[in-house]
């Protein structure tokens, strides 16, 4: 794991890694996503509360195309990540 790691009550942001999905509601919501479109397909996705903005790093690794939306509240963390 990447030294620029951010770790939280509600998930683990590895900067060097946006395909980590280190906690297991991560990883259902990545495994569902996954499942909706084959690998790589883009998606279109609303985040309401980002959670790091894990899923959707993710989401820009696995699917470069996908169009996101990402409401986040802390904005430090928004300028954090």
């Amino acid at each position: 794991m990447s030294p620029y790691k951010i770790e939280s009550n509600f998930d683990t942001v590895d900067l060097d890694d946006p395909t980590l999905l280190a906690f297991e509601y991560m990883r259902w919501f990545g495994d569902v996503l996954d499942e909706l479109a084959p690998l790589g397909a883009p998606l279109s996705v609303v985040h309401l509360g980002g959670a790091g903005v894990t899923l959707a790093r993710y989401l820009s690794a696995t699917r470069p195309a996908s169009r996101q939306l990402v409401a986040e509240i802390d904005q430090a963390l928004v300028q954090l990540v």
